[in-house]
């Protein structure tokens, strides 16, 4: 319970700094990103495969790249 609610916080944190890069995505979408994130650094071998994920998704749906890959490093930081 708690490892979900971690999620849904941190997912709160992104949409925080893509809302001040004017970045429209909804908040569900960003726990769906994270999930689907957190799946991949379980089963890929290095830790930023969801990372990688996480942006080219977001990358996709925004069609604004370099401001998804630096937002998700920032929160990764």
């Amino acid at each position: 319970m708690l490892a979900i609610l971690g999620v849904a916080l941190r997912a709160v944190r992104w949409h925080a700094l893509l809302q001040a890069m004017e970045i429209d995505a909804g908040l569900g979408r960003l726990v769906r990103l994270y999930f689907v994130g957190t799946f991949f650094n379980i089963f890929l071998p290095s830790g930023f495969g969801g990372d990688a994920v996480r942006m080219m998704e977001l990358a996709r749906h925004s069609k604004r790249t370099p401001e998804a890959i630096g937002t998700v490093l920032v929160d990764r930081a």
